[in-house]
């Protein structure tokens, strides 16, 4: 019964409720039902850190939390790799929408050459040196520079690019280090797309949705983007915008869910960009994931006319916000 876990006046979890205060657990290894397990989960009292494995939501999220969460179901002689070592490494490489469930994790059971045949997991061969290995308490997972290599060198092109932005943008990895890298993958599969990916790669972008942006940019038509183009805001504080091109002033902003969505988020950022727009050259265009990543996917369509007419109506924004550039030279 639920009230063996949770006090069911204040909601509060039960001091002596039978459950690991300070680890992860795996449910088939303690006492308590599936659908108590699904009720904690509901009510806010439990998450689940990697598939399988649970821990109480006050615990704070931390890279030996996870590490333990992974060694209750990743065999000693497997190597945690691709977007499940990124995780580990810190960083989070899922999609847009990918976050209402959890992936699979995705390990290669180096000892054996063969697949690690556990249904929370994603397995299959690949070849690893011994540099392309090292431990996060005790697990042994891909480095950043080959996790980095082997998520740009996924099927996926829209992972790929933006799973190689977040990892320059964590400060894992470097661009030089990666082209270094790329020597010794001739000849494998997809590294002709890492190839052509790493030009545009940019430790700047602040997102994946950000990154894919650019990418379905590049994609479509020159002139290309900067990431994070710099304004001065309404009382001199640092702003930036998603993507821009200086020399149209023109931007356009990725506006996820997580951060964009709700009455206070929608109105701050309408403040801002109509202060922006009022009173600076830039003119600013908004994307959500339905332009980006949608059935009706239309950004393709819009940038080229939204480009041409940022052209059409630059003498006129440059004139009008003449104060404003006076008041920067000042």
């Amino acid at each position: 019964m639920l009230s063996r876990y949770v006090d069911l006046a204040t909601g509060q979890l039960r001091t002596d409720a039978p459950l690991p205060r300070d680890a992860p657990f795996r449910p088939g290894e303690m006492d308590i039902s599936s659908r108590d397990l699904q009720r904690l989960v509901r009510c806010g009292q439990v998450r689940q850190v990697v598939r399988g494995v649970f821990v109480l939501t006050e615990l704070r999220d931390t890279l030996s939390l996870r590490a333990k969460a992974l060694s209750l179901v990743v065999c000693p002689a497997a190597v945690v790799t691709d977007r499940t070592a990124a995780w580990l490494h810190g960083v989070d490489v899922l999609l847009p929408g990918e976050h209402l469930s959890v992936p699979p994790i995705c390990v290669f059971d180096r000892k054996r050459g063969g697949r690690v045949r556990r249904p929370e997991v994603a397995s299959g061969q690949r070849t690893l040196r011994a540099s392309d290995v090292m431990q996060i308490d005790g697990v042994q997972v891909t480095t950043p520079l080959r996790t980095t290599c082997d998520l740009a060198m996924q099927r996926n092109r829209d992972r790929a690019f933006g799973s190689l932005n977040a990892m320059l943008h964590a400060g894992l990895v470097t661009k030089e280090q990666v082209e270094h890298e790329l020597r010794r993958f001739k000849g494998r599969r997809y590294v002709r797309q890492l190839r052509s990916l790493l030009p545009w790669a940019d430790s700047r972008h602040d997102s994946i949705a950000e990154s894919i942006t650019a990418l379905r940019w590049y994609d479509t038509t020159p002139p290309y983007p900067q990431p994070q183009r710099p304004v001065t805001g309404r009382f001199g504080q640092p702003w930036s915008l998603d993507l821009g091109v200086d020399e149209l002033y023109f931007a356009v902003e990725y506006d996820g869910e997580e951060f964009h969505t709700g009455d206070v988020a929608e109105e701050h950022d309408a403040e801002r960009r109509t202060w922006i727009r009022r009173n600076t050259p830039w003119t600013v265009e908004v994307v959500t994931k339905d332009n980006i990543f949608g059935r009706d996917r239309d950004f393709e369509m819009l940038l080229p006319r939204w480009l041409a007419e940022a052209q059409r109506s630059l003498p006129d924004r440059l004139r009008g916000r003449q104060r404003w550039y006076d008041d920067v030279g000042d």
